[in-house]
């Protein structure tokens, strides 16, 4: 008896230790490592000290929601499952970028969603999404959209067009792209941010016909790239004015521009190399004609795609100058990087406007994995430990079989008290940092 009581002693000090073992890799996954990466990525400065102005620019791209399109997933409690934890991450880490880094405003390179060109129009899954994206981003959704980058402000939240929003090139989905141009305003514009002409332009429409890497000849529909081209004409007349050819100009394209096929993207990437490929509904590259075209009017000293999930570093000759492009990696741990991230940019405004510059810092996020990595691990742990000193306890601690089956049993029972207690308990923790993420 009293070997027993000593065993059930220590099944109460083993629920304590695995009870806060639970809490404080929850607290710590969920909260404090999160917090710790996106504190760890400071804003860059400029070389030059002194600037007039600072502003300051969170870049995202491809947060692309996990939807029912992704993983051709049936509605269900799976794919609700999958929406939560893809949210729940962007969501999280969005909330502590808001909190922590407090930029002037937000740009979002496209892919918004994952399935958006595929739902038709007044499909109730594209509202779902609309829902999940207003509910990840909301904080900054109610300052300014595209549709209102006319006005002076120098705050707010602004979107490309990407190629699972609309489609791409020649087979742009007419109604998709007229549905983003009603959500979402005119997929190409420009405003000035910074002391800097932010150039957002839609090369995904833009990459029809003879830029379509896969086009085969047949007709298509006309209305997305024109509107695309008459931007770029407009943009290029507007250029010749002394005001704002005095600006730095900066591109923003969903499609990275072309590099050659020997090109390295740099240290910081995970991935293989990008190179020049094409498929159903996307093209890696925009062409070599379509790029060197952009880059002559356009003129920018910065570009920031999207759209490869993974970053890469690039530089394009545009007469005696340089423009450097950084593809950043996506926003989400769902798109085939496991290592997600986000840029942060600081414009700096100066009396003489030549003057004015960016810099850049490539951040990322924690890494969803590994969480789930320490949840497995620990569950383990704690189920093997309570087996264990269950089948001691009916061994009388010696490992010989027990006399007694009704020990047994109390035992056993005992183990899984224990276990449902350590789980409610860890449980209630893990579903509070879910609702506490959901409210801020």
């Amino acid at each position: 008896m009293w070997m027993y009581n000593r065993t059930l002693r220590r099944l109460g000090e083993g629920n304590a230790f695995f009870t806060t073992a639970w809490i404080v890799a929850i607290i710590g996954c969920e909260v404090v490592l999160p917090a710790v990466y996106i504190i760890g990525c400071r804003w860059p400065w400029p070389n030059q000290s002194s600037p007039k102005s600072i502003t300051r620019v969170l870049l995202i791209t491809d947060p692309q929601l996990t939807d029912q399109y992704s993983y051709r997933q049936p509605n269900g409690i799976r794919l609700r499952l999958t929406e939560l934890y893809s949210d729940l991450y962007m969501r999280k880490n969005y909330a502590l970028l808001m909190a922590f880094r407090r930029p002037d405003a937000v740009i979002v390179l496209g892919d918004l969603f994952d399935g958006g060109r595929e739902w038709g129009v007044g499909d109730p899954r594209f509202e779902h999404d609309l829902r999940r994206f207003q509910r990840i981003f909301r904080r900054n959704l109610i300052m300014s959209t595209p549709a209102h980058a006319d006005s002076k402000s120098e705050m707010g939240f602004y979107v490309a067009a990407g190629n699972h929003d609309v489609g791409f090139g020649s087979t742009v989905v007419r109604d998709a792209y007229e549905r983003y141009v009603k959500v979402w305003g005119k997929p190409n514009y420009s405003f000035t941010l910074g002391g800097h002409a932010i150039v957002v332009l839609d090369t995904v429409s833009l990459s029809a016909g003879k830029n379509d890497y896969r086009f085969d000849g047949r007709p298509y529909d006309t209305a997305s790239s024109n509107a695309a081209t008459e931007f770029l004409d407009e943009f290029s007349k507007s250029q010749s004015s002394a005001d704002k050819s005095l600006l730095s100009n900066i591109l923003i394209s969903h499609i990275p521009l072309f590099r050659p096929p020997t090109a390295s993207c740099g240290p910081k990437r995970y991935n293989p190399e990008l190179r020049q490929g094409a498929g159903y509904q996307y093209q890696n590259l925009v062409t070599e004609q379509l790029s060197n075209s952009i880059l002559s009017i356009v003129k920018p000293v910065l570009v920031f795609s999207g759209d490869d999930h993974d970053y890469c570093f690039a530089q394009h000759k545009i007469g005696d100058q340089i423009a450097v492009e950084h593809t950043l990696p996506t926003f989400s741990w769902m798109q085939g990087n496991s290592h997600p991230g986000y840029m942060l940019l600081t414009l700096a405004a100066w009396e003489e406007p030549m003057q004015n510059e960016g810099a850049v810092q490539l951040c990322r996020l924690m890494p969803q994995i590994p969480v789930f990595v320490v949840y497995v691990t620990l569950f383990s742990l704690m189920l093997l430990t309570m087996l264990v000193r269950a089948w001691r306890s009916r061994s009388g601690g010696s490992g010989r079989l027990p006399g007694s089956y009704g020990r047994g049993m109390m035992t056993k029972f005992n183990v899984l008290r224990q276990l449902l207690r350590t789980s409610v308990v860890s449980l209630a923790v893990y579903m509070s940092s879910v609702l506490f993420w959901n409210a801020v």
